[in-house]
């Protein structure tokens, strides 16, 4: 939001985050690696959802906190009842 943050430091901020070092570089396989999600897994992800674009909502949905810049937490594990 440019009424809160100037665009300038968000485009600063964002710029030293790896995920979004990698999709500049045009890699958005690798964008997850350096938070522990593989390029192998990305590409079937990709594959499954038949649309790199949705790989992108759905790493950014699940594992990655853009106002952050940092993954999500991983969730916790339930017991087997």
């Amino acid at each position: 939001d440019a009424r809160k943050e100037r665009v300038a430091a968000v485009l600063e901020r964002v710029s030293q985050s790896a995920v979004m070092q990698q999709i500049n570089a045009g890699n958005p396989w690798k964008m997850g690696e350096s938070v522990g999600i593989s390029e192998a897994y990305a590409k079937e992800r990709t594959k499954a959802l038949k649309n790199v674009c949705l790989w992108c909502d759905e790493f950014f949905k699940k594992h990655y906190d853009m106002e952050k810049l940092a993954p999500m937490p991983a969730p916790a594990a339930t017991a087997d009842k």
